[in-house]
Protein backbone atom coordinates (compact mmCIF):
# COMPACT_ATOMS: atom_id res chain seq x y z
CA UNK A 1 0.00 0.00 0.00
CA UNK A 2 1.49 3.52 -0.75
CA UNK A 3 0.13 6.17 1.19
CA UNK A 4 0.89 10.23 0.94
CA UNK A 5 1.09 12.47 3.84
CA UNK A 6 1.12 15.88 4.78
CA UNK A 7 3.16 17.29 7.40
CA UNK A 8 2.69 20.83 9.14
CA UNK A 9 5.87 20.92 11.02
CA UNK A 10 4.44 23.96 12.78
CA UNK A 11 1.55 22.42 13.97
CA UNK A 12 1.13 22.12 18.14
CA UNK A 13 3.50 24.61 19.04
CA UNK A 14 6.10 21.96 16.67
CA UNK A 15 4.54 18.70 18.14
CA UNK A 16 3.34 17.65 14.91
CA UNK A 17 6.93 16.39 13.21
CA UNK A 18 7.80 14.40 16.47
CA UNK A 19 4.48 12.84 16.49
CA UNK A 20 3.95 12.34 12.61
CA UNK A 21 7.52 10.53 13.06
CA UNK A 22 6.51 8.01 15.42
CA UNK A 23 3.37 6.81 13.55
CA UNK A 24 5.24 6.87 10.16
CA UNK A 25 7.54 4.11 11.94
CA UNK A 26 4.81 1.85 12.61
CA UNK A 27 3.58 2.34 9.44
CA UNK A 28 7.12 1.50 7.62
CA UNK A 29 7.18 -1.76 9.89
CA UNK A 30 3.99 -3.14 8.19
CA UNK A 31 5.22 -2.51 4.87
CA UNK A 32 3.35 0.45 4.45
CA UNK A 33 5.19 3.07 1.38
CA UNK A 34 5.06 6.81 2.34
CA UNK A 35 5.72 9.65 0.55
CA UNK A 36 6.04 12.87 2.47
CA UNK A 37 5.95 16.02 2.20
CA UNK A 38 6.09 19.47 4.39
CA UNK A 39 3.83 22.60 4.26
CA UNK A 40 5.94 25.35 4.05
CA UNK A 41 3.17 28.10 5.17
CA UNK A 42 -0.10 29.14 4.83
CA UNK A 43 -2.28 27.60 2.33
CA UNK A 44 0.64 25.41 1.45
CA UNK A 45 -1.07 21.91 2.48
CA UNK A 46 -4.17 22.48 -0.02
CA UNK A 47 -1.86 22.89 -2.88
CA UNK A 48 0.14 19.71 -1.91
CA UNK A 49 -3.02 17.91 -2.60
CA UNK A 50 -2.95 18.45 -5.79
CA UNK A 51 0.36 17.04 -6.31
CA UNK A 52 0.10 14.26 -4.29
CA UNK A 53 -3.50 12.96 -5.88
CA UNK A 54 -1.16 12.35 -9.33
CA UNK A 55 0.51 9.53 -7.61
CA UNK A 56 -2.95 7.77 -6.99
CA UNK A 57 -2.48 7.33 -3.41
CA UNK A 58 -4.73 4.90 -1.38
CA UNK A 59 -4.92 7.09 1.25
CA UNK A 60 -3.67 10.90 2.01
CA UNK A 61 -2.67 11.76 5.78
CA UNK A 62 -2.79 15.06 6.97
CA UNK A 63 -0.42 16.05 10.40
CA UNK A 64 -1.01 19.24 12.09
CA UNK A 65 -4.17 20.86 13.83
CA UNK A 66 -7.47 21.65 12.41
CA UNK A 67 -6.13 24.27 10.03
CA UNK A 68 -4.31 21.69 8.32
CA UNK A 69 -6.95 19.70 8.24
CA UNK A 70 -8.94 22.20 6.84
CA UNK A 71 -6.65 23.28 4.00
CA UNK A 72 -6.11 19.49 3.35
CA UNK A 73 -10.26 18.93 3.15
CA UNK A 74 -10.43 21.67 0.79
CA UNK A 75 -7.68 20.37 -1.66
CA UNK A 76 -9.54 17.03 -1.69
CA UNK A 77 -12.72 18.34 -2.31
CA UNK A 78 -11.59 20.69 -4.93
CA UNK A 79 -9.64 18.16 -6.99
CA UNK A 80 -12.60 15.31 -6.92
CA UNK A 81 -14.75 18.18 -8.23
CA UNK A 82 -17.19 18.33 -5.17
CA UNK A 83 -16.63 15.15 -3.75
CA UNK A 84 -13.34 14.19 -1.57
CA UNK A 85 -13.08 10.86 -2.85
CA UNK A 86 -9.38 9.85 -1.79
CA UNK A 87 -10.06 8.85 1.78
CA UNK A 88 -8.14 11.21 4.79
CA UNK A 89 -6.55 9.86 7.63
CA UNK A 90 -5.92 12.20 10.18
CA UNK A 91 -2.56 12.75 12.58
CA UNK A 92 -3.30 14.96 15.66
CA UNK A 93 -0.95 17.79 16.78
CA UNK A 94 -2.90 20.77 16.77
CA UNK A 95 -3.44 23.56 19.48
CA UNK A 96 -7.35 23.30 19.84
CA UNK A 97 -7.97 19.46 18.49
CA UNK A 98 -11.83 19.70 17.84
CA UNK A 99 -12.23 17.63 15.02
CA UNK A 100 -10.60 14.29 17.34
CA UNK A 101 -13.30 15.22 19.98
CA UNK A 102 -15.87 15.20 17.18
CA UNK A 103 -14.70 11.76 15.16
CA UNK A 104 -14.28 10.55 19.05
CA UNK A 105 -10.61 9.66 17.28
CA UNK A 106 -8.02 8.68 19.71
CA UNK A 107 -4.49 10.52 19.33
CA UNK A 108 -2.82 7.57 20.68
CA UNK A 109 0.05 6.77 18.06
CA UNK A 110 -0.61 3.26 18.13
CA UNK A 111 -4.17 3.75 17.43
CA UNK A 112 -3.69 6.53 14.66
CA UNK A 113 -1.63 3.83 13.01
CA UNK A 114 -3.71 1.34 13.03
CA UNK A 115 -6.50 3.62 11.73
CA UNK A 116 -4.28 4.19 8.67
CA UNK A 117 -3.79 0.57 7.77
CA UNK A 118 -7.01 -0.55 8.19
CA UNK A 119 -7.93 1.10 5.02
CA UNK A 120 -11.49 1.56 6.45
CA UNK A 121 -13.15 4.57 5.69
CA UNK A 122 -16.51 6.24 6.37
CA UNK A 123 -18.22 9.45 4.93
CA UNK A 124 -18.98 12.73 6.82
CA UNK A 125 -20.81 15.71 6.03
CA UNK A 126 -19.20 18.79 4.92
CA UNK A 127 -20.19 22.56 5.38
CA UNK A 128 -19.35 24.86 2.70
CA UNK A 129 -19.39 29.36 2.28
CA UNK A 130 -20.68 30.84 -0.06
CA UNK A 131 -18.21 34.62 0.16
CA UNK A 132 -18.14 37.26 -2.34
CA UNK A 133 -14.93 36.06 -3.75
CA UNK A 134 -14.66 32.32 -3.01
CA UNK A 135 -16.37 28.78 -1.86
CA UNK A 136 -14.58 27.24 1.43
CA UNK A 137 -15.42 24.15 2.84
CA UNK A 138 -15.38 23.41 6.42
CA UNK A 139 -15.47 20.13 8.05
CA UNK A 140 -16.20 21.22 11.97
CA UNK A 141 -17.99 24.72 11.66
CA UNK A 142 -18.45 27.86 10.20
CA UNK A 143 -18.98 30.90 12.34
CA UNK A 144 -19.01 34.94 12.53
CA UNK A 145 -18.56 37.28 15.68
CA UNK A 146 -17.20 36.81 18.97
CA UNK A 147 -15.72 33.23 17.71
CA UNK A 148 -13.85 34.39 14.88
CA UNK A 149 -12.43 37.29 17.61
CA UNK A 150 -11.15 34.63 19.96
CA UNK A 151 -9.49 32.89 17.24
CA UNK A 152 -7.52 35.80 15.91
CA UNK A 153 -6.76 36.48 19.66
CA UNK A 154 -5.68 33.07 20.50
CA UNK A 155 -3.59 33.11 17.29
CA UNK A 156 -1.71 36.37 18.49
CA UNK A 157 -1.03 35.30 22.18
CA UNK A 158 1.66 33.09 20.37
CA UNK A 159 0.54 30.87 23.78
CA UNK A 160 2.54 27.30 24.98
CA UNK A 161 -0.94 26.70 26.95
CA UNK A 162 -2.72 23.66 26.51
CA UNK A 163 -5.34 24.23 24.22
CA UNK A 164 -8.18 24.66 26.32
CA UNK A 165 -6.65 27.37 28.45
CA UNK A 166 -5.08 28.98 25.37
CA UNK A 167 -8.13 29.30 23.71
CA UNK A 168 -10.27 30.15 26.99
CA UNK A 169 -7.80 33.51 27.81
CA UNK A 170 -8.59 34.42 24.07
CA UNK A 171 -12.56 33.94 24.94
CA UNK A 172 -12.53 35.84 28.06
CA UNK A 173 -10.22 39.12 26.35
CA UNK A 174 -12.62 38.60 23.31
CA UNK A 175 -16.00 38.67 25.29
CA UNK A 176 -14.03 42.17 26.88
CA UNK A 177 -14.07 43.59 23.73
CA UNK A 178 -17.14 42.33 22.10
CA UNK A 179 -19.25 44.32 19.82
CA UNK A 180 -22.58 42.82 19.06
CA UNK A 181 -23.83 43.60 15.39
CA UNK A 182 -27.54 44.02 14.12
CA UNK A 183 -28.42 40.88 11.51
CA UNK A 184 -30.50 38.59 10.30
CA UNK A 185 -30.33 34.37 10.26
CA UNK A 186 -32.08 32.18 7.73
CA UNK A 187 -32.35 28.47 7.92
CA UNK A 188 -34.12 26.79 5.15
CA UNK A 189 -35.49 30.33 4.42
CA UNK A 190 -37.64 30.56 7.73
CA UNK A 191 -36.21 33.52 10.14
CA UNK A 192 -34.83 32.22 13.04
CA UNK A 193 -33.29 35.09 14.37
CA UNK A 194 -33.19 39.22 13.76
CA UNK A 195 -31.58 41.59 15.36
CA UNK A 196 -28.38 42.41 17.73
CA UNK A 197 -26.35 39.55 18.25
CA UNK A 198 -22.55 38.55 18.67
CA UNK A 199 -22.30 35.37 17.07
CA UNK A 200 -23.67 32.90 14.44
CA UNK A 201 -22.32 29.35 14.49
CA UNK A 202 -23.08 26.33 11.43
CA UNK A 203 -22.16 23.89 13.17
CA UNK A 204 -20.95 20.25 11.39
CA UNK A 205 -19.28 19.15 14.81
CA UNK A 206 -20.36 19.43 18.56
CA UNK A 207 -16.86 21.01 19.83
CA UNK A 208 -15.47 23.81 18.69
CA UNK A 209 -12.48 26.90 20.62
CA UNK A 210 -10.58 23.94 22.05
CA UNK A 211 -13.81 21.69 23.69
CA UNK A 212 -16.29 24.07 23.56
CA UNK A 213 -19.58 21.87 23.19
CA UNK A 214 -20.81 24.89 21.02
CA UNK A 215 -23.73 22.16 19.22
CA UNK A 216 -24.41 19.55 21.79
CA UNK A 217 -26.50 16.99 19.65
CA UNK A 218 -24.66 17.98 16.48
CA UNK A 219 -23.86 15.10 14.12
CA UNK A 220 -21.28 15.34 11.18
CA UNK A 221 -23.25 12.43 9.48
CA UNK A 222 -26.83 13.51 9.50
CA UNK A 223 -26.18 15.78 6.39
CA UNK A 224 -27.79 19.11 8.49
CA UNK A 225 -26.07 21.68 9.84
CA UNK A 226 -26.79 22.90 13.61
CA UNK A 227 -27.00 26.62 13.93
CA UNK A 228 -26.45 28.64 17.47
CA UNK A 229 -27.15 32.13 17.50
CA UNK A 230 -25.96 34.08 20.68
CA UNK A 231 -27.71 37.28 20.61
CA UNK A 232 -27.91 40.71 23.05
CA UNK A 233 -25.83 39.58 25.31
CA UNK A 234 -24.28 42.50 28.15
CA UNK A 235 -20.63 41.92 28.98
CA UNK A 236 -21.30 40.87 32.39
CA UNK A 237 -23.68 38.19 30.99
CA UNK A 238 -21.44 36.90 28.75
CA UNK A 239 -18.87 36.18 30.86
CA UNK A 240 -21.16 34.13 32.90
CA UNK A 241 -22.30 32.43 29.94
CA UNK A 242 -19.32 31.35 28.42
CA UNK A 243 -18.52 28.46 31.26
CA UNK A 244 -21.45 27.04 30.54
CA UNK A 245 -19.97 26.29 26.53
CA UNK A 246 -18.05 23.57 27.88
CA UNK A 247 -20.40 21.09 28.86
CA UNK A 248 -23.05 22.49 26.50
CA UNK A 249 -25.67 24.49 28.82
CA UNK A 250 -25.72 27.99 27.17
CA UNK A 251 -28.26 26.32 25.08
CA UNK A 252 -30.52 27.22 27.96
CA UNK A 253 -30.48 30.61 28.13
CA UNK A 254 -33.25 32.77 26.55
CA UNK A 255 -30.44 34.66 24.53
CA UNK A 256 -29.01 31.41 22.61
CA UNK A 257 -31.52 30.29 19.54
CA UNK A 258 -30.97 27.49 17.92
CA UNK A 259 -32.14 25.08 14.58
CA UNK A 260 -31.13 22.53 12.03
CA UNK A 261 -31.34 23.06 8.59
CA UNK A 262 -29.38 22.27 5.41
CA UNK A 263 -29.25 26.31 4.34
CA UNK A 264 -28.14 29.16 6.53
CA UNK A 265 -28.43 32.78 5.52
CA UNK A 266 -27.14 35.53 7.39
CA UNK A 267 -27.28 39.38 6.49
CA UNK A 268 -25.45 41.59 9.07
CA UNK A 269 -25.71 45.36 9.42
CA UNK A 270 -21.81 45.57 8.58
CA UNK A 271 -19.10 43.05 7.78
CA UNK A 272 -17.22 40.96 10.12
CA UNK A 273 -14.74 38.16 10.11
CA UNK A 274 -15.41 34.60 9.31
CA UNK A 275 -14.09 31.88 11.34
CA UNK A 276 -14.00 28.45 9.32
CA UNK A 277 -12.37 25.40 11.05
CA UNK A 278 -10.50 28.03 13.22
CA UNK A 279 -9.21 29.55 9.44
CA UNK A 280 -9.78 33.22 9.66
CA UNK A 281 -11.26 35.26 6.36
CA UNK A 282 -12.08 38.66 5.41
CA UNK A 283 -14.57 38.22 2.96
CA UNK A 284 -18.27 39.35 3.49
CA UNK A 285 -19.95 36.29 3.31
CA UNK A 286 -23.66 35.41 2.30
CA UNK A 287 -24.59 31.73 2.94
CA UNK A 288 -23.22 28.44 4.60
CA UNK A 289 -24.90 25.04 3.46
CA UNK A 290 -24.42 21.00 4.26
CA UNK A 291 -22.52 18.59 1.57
CA UNK A 292 -23.72 15.16 2.90
CA UNK A 293 -21.41 12.53 2.73
CA UNK A 294 -18.83 14.54 1.01
CA UNK A 295 -15.61 13.68 2.71
CA UNK A 296 -14.41 10.20 3.46
CA UNK A 297 -12.40 9.53 6.68
CA UNK A 298 -10.32 6.33 8.19
CA UNK A 299 -11.80 5.19 11.00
Amino acid sequence: MVIAAIVNPAAGNGRSEARWARVERLLDRSGVTVRAVRSEGPGHAEQLVGELLKRRPAAIIAAGGDGTFHEVVNGLYAAGNGDATVPLGLVYAGTGMDLSRNLRMSRATESTAQRILSGRSARVDLGACETTTRRRVFVNFGETGIGAAVVAREASMHSHLPGRLSFLFAALHACAASQPVDGRVLVDGACLYAGRLLSVVAANGRFFGGGMKIAPVANMADGLLDVVVLGDFSRPELFTQIWKIYPGLHVEHPQVFTARGSTVSIQLSRPTQLDLDGELYEDRFHSFQILPGALRVLV
